[in-house]
């Protein structure tokens, strides 16, 4: 979503695009863990070279609420 987002932006009509995501499972302190996730990108786009593609894709990832959640820290709170 972001990154249809960021192309439209740049006025980029892609007249392909597909993502998907592949993520691993693995046990990690006995319990069940989201241990990588890697998302792959494919788009027809006429007007971008492939550097210019790049830094689009690098900026929806900037954009991208789940991205950002896997780069944040965690801090669990305990309250009353």
């Amino acid at each position: 979503m972001a990154l249809a987002l960021r192309l439209g932006e740049h006025d980029v009509a892609p007249e392909r695009l597909a993502v998907s995501a592949t993520v691993s499972l693995g046990e990690v302190d006995g319990r069940p863990t989201v241990v990588s996730s890697a998302l792959s990108v494919s788009a027809g786009a006429a007007r971008l070279d492939e550097v210019a593609f790049r830094a689009i894709v690098n900026e929806a990832a900037d954009l991208c609420p789940i991205s950002r959640l896997f780069a944040v820290p965690r801090s669990p709170s305990i309250l009353p």
